[in-house]
Formats: structure tokens, sequence, C-alpha cells
């Protein structure tokens, strides 16, 4: 008897940038919201636990475009020694917004690399990613 196999491919319906900056969350949210022309505001934190059960507060921000029906996240991705996403370690901060046929990544990555405070912007390959699944808490 033929043996078949059931390979699952995870789809992820957002693209995933980060920034470096050594501005404050907040400082970052402003310039942020006058270079994409957003209205990022302040979410609960998001919590994450190690693996000694300790918990760190991540700063946590988000706008829906209702135009564009598009969701707009800025999560911080270093909080001392924690990190939201540990494989993105030179990232201080994520911004991850739902695809879009409307938004297009290399004018997003353009407009956060003119914004004073950011010295660094990135496109992250969600594929190269173990803990996708933590971007999801932020949903």
């Amino acid at each position: 008897m033929a043996k078949l196999t059931l390979e699952i491919e995870d789809e992820y319906a957002f693209a995933a940038f980060g920034i470096v900056s050594t501005s404050r969350s907040h400082r970052l949210c402003w310039m942020i919201n006058k270079s994409l022309s957003l209205e990022l505001k302040r979410s609960a934190d998001i919590q994450i636990f190690s693996k000694s059960k300790a918990s760190r507060h991540h700063a946590f921000f988000s706008f829906f475009d209702e135009n564009l029906q598009v969701r707009y996240r800025l999560i911080e991705n270093k909080k001392g020694v924690s990190l939201f996403l540990p494989e993105i370690k030179n990232a201080d901060f994520l911004l991850i917004i739902d695809l879009s046929d409307e938004v297009e990544g290399n004018s997003i990555i353009e407009k956060l690399r003119a914004t004073g405070s950011v010295l660094m912007a990135f496109e992250i390959d969600l594929d190269l990613l173990k803990l996708k699944q933590n971007i999801l808490l932020a949903a």
C-alpha cells in the first residue's frame, strides 16, 4: 500500500519589519505615525514568559486603517534581556503590517529609514522564524 505524506505550509497574511532605534517606544511610535501617516496607539502590553517562568512585558501599539482595511502593529522586541522574537536579535522594534495590495514593503522601509530616530529598517523573512506564533499573540 502506498504511503501518503501530508505537508502543511503555514501561510501568514502579514509582513514584518525590523527597526533599530535608540528611542523609547512612545517616541518611536510618534515618529512612525508622522512618517507613515498612521495613528498607532498604545494597547495593553504583551506578556512573554521565559523558560524560568519569569514574565516580561513588551510595549504594544496598534492601528487599524478603515480605508485600506489594514492593521498595523508596533511591538517592542527588546525589553531588558527578553526578546519578543529571539531570532531577530538586532531589531529593537517590530512593525507588523497585514498584507494588502495597497501597502508596498519597499516604500515602508524607505519611509522608516527617513525617520530621524530609526537607525536601520529591514524586512524580516518569516520563513526563517521558528517562533512566528509570537506575532500571532499580537493579532
